[in-house]
Order: structure tokens, then C-alpha cells, then sequence
């Protein structure tokens, strides 16, 4: 048999391998994916490309920084407009420790290393991010962004990595490691509807992996677009998706968070791009039934932070919803996250996804980033 055809059936058996999507394989890192790269040039050229990619790329940056150096590191965003399930947050005040170096006359052997530290993982995901809207890719944005370029000074910067065209199925992904159309809807799952989210079968997150296999700690908070259904029974009114005697609120998202691996979570089922308009937390709704109200579509209201955004999915919400806080309350509920899992699980490591709202339409950053008058927020 000559070298051709030998290479041929190798091929053939990786190919054979890597459709076994009921075992649940996971596929990383990313550029392993032969097919995907074929869509990158659409996903270019439709210029949508989802970011996967702001701190690190598609499995994110690598933070193997110690307690002291998440302590004293910058805080990164303390405001907030939410009252009980948003208050403000800050970092702990920083500690700084010393150690005598050793004697020039001991060996290693002397002190031996201590082992290891499983490094704490940050992922954070922009929505219809680009590389190219990064000055840290190719020096090409025209948006000074300091402290992104820090993270990717200090860490290893992917240039060969792909996603979809599209976040949701972007989203699956990310989490699964697997083609986007290996789960349950070749489209990727997008909102509440009777099937579940887009894992399936024996698939599993990086999140839950991380849990079993290396004791994670780990937690979510933004976007999460990947499916999920209403209890009891997955039966959903997109109209009256909150207040419907159909649902039940008092139980938790079926196929939410908790139910691939995340121990908590913060989440909005679309972003700010869909209803519900409202925060759940650890798969539970936050909004009382008698603060829900029906945001029209695209339409726009005054809050504390700016003019606050319902783009082309009008829905029911939380009635003190503002799309220009949503990624300052993103910021909070992360550094609240690490700052307690510092003080109670200090010797264990953290896993953290950070899906931001941003720059996905209806775009709507906080009134003093921008230039605006009272009545129309402008094009961007």
C-alpha cells in the first residue's frame, strides 16, 4: 500500500472519530476544526464575525494570576443602577506580601517547589466582535482599547481560530468544542422554544468538565443564546413570555446554566436583543410578576445611565430594564463572583464566562460615552 492511500484511510479514521457526536467528544483547541476554516471568509465578509476573542480567543485568556494579584489588580467597574440583585461592587483592598529569598548556599533541593496552581480562567465574549475591531490583533481599530491590549500583552494572542458567522451557534461551540451543527438545531438554538438548549445527549461544556475533572469553580454571566426551556414542560408564549399562566416561574430554566456545569450564573436568555427582558439567576427569574411590563418594539426609554434600547423584539421584561447598565452590571456580578470565591474557596481555581452585551445591536452604551440628545440615541 503506498503512502497516498495510507494517508487517505488515516484521514478517513480521524474523520470517523470526529463524528461521533452522541459520545459526547470534545474537540479542542479550535484549530483543529479543518472544517470551520472554510467559513471564515464568509464569516468576514458578512462582517459579523462573533468575538470570541477579547481575552484571548476562542478558550479564552488564561489567567494564572495568585489571590494577591486579582486583589490588586484595577477595579474595572463599580457602577450599577440594579438595587437587590445588582449592588454596587468593589475589589477587596489590595494586600501585598513579602518572602526572604533564599540563602545563596541552598541547593533547589533544599526547597523544592510547591506544586502547580491550576490557573483561574477568564473567558470573555464579545458579541459580533471582530479581530480586526482589536488593536492588539492588527493595529487596526480606531478605538483605543488599553485595557485589552494589556490582557493580550500579558497573555498568548490566537490568529489562527474560527467561529460561525453568527453567535448563537458561536456560543455552542465555544462551550462544547464541537461544530456548531453537531447540536440539537444545525442553526444553533436561540431563545426558549419546546426543544432544548443546543448540547445534546452525552455532550459536555468546558464548564462542566472543568468541575468534574480539575474541581472548578465555576460561573456565568450575560448572553446566554444557546436555548433553554420554560417550565414546566418547555410549552412558550413569546408574547407573553413572563407572565403567561402556562409558565411557572417559580421554578428554575429547564436546560439552563446549572444543567451544563455552571455552579452560578447571572444571565438574560438573549442578550439585549430579545425578551424576556429580565435577569435570571441560577436559572431562576428575578423579576416579580408585578414589575413585569411590555417593552414595545423599537422603542426607547430614559435611565439612570443613558437612553435604554428595545430593538425589532418587543417582549415582556423587568420594568426597570436599561440596556446601557446591562454591561456594568455584567462587570459586577463578575467581580462580586471573584471576590467571594476568593474569601471562601481560596484554594481552588475559578472558571469564568463573561458573555457581554456588546456591540450587538440595539446599540446603546452608557449616555457618556457617547454624544446624544435626549430624544434619539444616533446611529453608530
Amino acid at each position: 500500500m503506498d503512502d497516498s492511500s495510507s494517508g487517505s484511510e488515516e484521514h478517513e479514521t480521524a474523520i470517523q472519530r470526529e463524528i461521533k457526536e452522541e459520545e459526547g467528544i470534545i474537540m479542542l483547541p479550535f484549530y483543529r476544526m479543518w472544517f470551520i476554516r472554510t467559513l471564515l471568509p464568509i464569516a468576514i465578509g458578512a462582517g459579523v464575525i462573533a468575538g470570541l476573542v477579547i481575552a484571548g480567543s476562542i478558550l479564552g485568556l488564561t489567567l494564572d494570576f495568585n489571590n494577591d494579584d486579582i486583589r490588586n489588580s484595577e477595579t474595572f467597574g463599580t457602577e450599577n443602577n440594579q438595587d437587590e440583585t445588582n449592588p454596587s461592587q468593589s475589589l477587596s483592598p489590595s494586600k501585598t506580601s513579602s518572602q526572604p529569598s533564599p540563602s545563596s548556599s541552598e541547593t533547589p533541593w533544599d526547597n523544592p517547589p510547591s506544586p502547580r496552581r491550576k490557573p483561574n480562567i477568564l473567558i470573555i465574549m464579545a458579541d459580533d466582535f471582530g479581530t480586526g475591531d482589536m488593536p492588539a490583533y492588527w493595529n487596526s481599530s480606531i478605538v483605543d482599547m488599553p485595557n485589552l491590549n494589556r490582557l493580550g500583552a500579558k497573555g498568548v494572542t490566537f490568529k489562527d481560530v474560527h467561529s460561525t458567522p453568527l453567535c448563537a451557534p458561536s456560543r455552542y461551540m465555544l462551550l462544547s468544542g464541537l461544530y456548531a451543527h453537531r447540536g440539537q438545531n444545525q442553526g444553533g438554538s436561540w431563545s426558549l422554544r419546546q426543544n432544548s438548549n443546543q448540547f445534546r445527549g452525552k455532550q459536555q461544556s468546558i464548564a462542566r468538565v472543568l468541575k468534574e475533572s480539575a474541581n472548578y469553580h465555576t460561573f456565568m454571566t450575560g448572553k446566554w443564546h444557546i436555548g433553554a426551556k420554560a417550565p414546566p414542560n418547555g410549552l412558550y408564549n413569546f408574547s407573553h413570555s413572563l407572565t403567561h399562566p402556562m409558565h411557572d416561574w417559580s421554578q428554575a430554566l429547564i436546560d439552563g446554566p446549572p444543567d451544563i456545569g455552571f455552579d452560578s450564573s447571572f444571565i438574560t436568555i438573549g442578550g439585549i436583543q430579545a425578551p424576556p427582558y429580565s435577569f435570571f439567576r441560577d436559572g431562576f427569574l428575578t423579576t416579580k410578576q408585578e414589575n413585569v411590563m411590555y417593552w414595545g418594539t423599537d422603542s426607547e426609554h430614559d435611565m439612570p445611565h443613558g437612553r435604554s434600547i428595545i430593538g425589532k423584539h418587543g417582549g415582556e421584561g423587568s420594568k426597570d430594564w436599561d440596556s446601557t447598565a446591562y454591561n456594568m452590571i455584567l462587570v459586577n456580578e463578575t467581580i462580586a463572583f471573584v471576590d467571594n470565591h476568593l474569601d471562601d474557596k481560596p484554594d481552588d481555581p475559578f472558571f469564568a464566562y463573561v458573555a457581554l452585551g456588546g456591540v450587538h445591536i440595539p446599540h446603546s452604551p452608557p449616555g457618556k460615552y457617547i454624544h446624544y440628545d435626549h430624544h434619539h440615541i444616533p446611529s453608530i
